[in-house]
């Protein structure tokens, strides 16, 4: 055995076969049932990474820039003027 994860899921798979066997009470079966849904659970939880938290996105800086004069538009007026 590598691991204790590796080590638990050997005695639920012998766990199950008894079971499947009928070596078990009802009552019996159900608390390893219990027991087995509890390891489980962990192993998720432990496999799953937590989210990363969420940044908040930040404003953009105010930049000042100068103004500048208005343009004549020349091809809005006729060539004479």
């Amino acid at each position: 055995m590598k691991s204790v994860a590796e080590a638990l899921n050997t005695l639920i798979s012998g766990v199950n076969v008894a079971q499947n066997k009928g070596v078990y009470s009802l009552e019996e079966a159900h608390y390893i049932y219990t027991a087995i849904s509890y390891l489980n659970s962990l192993q998720n939880q432990e496999a799953t990474p937590a989210p990363a938290p969420v940044k908040a996105p930040e404003a953009p800086e105010a930049v000042e820039t100068p103004m500048e004069a208005p343009r004549a538009h020349t091809d809005d007026y006729p060539q004479g003027y």
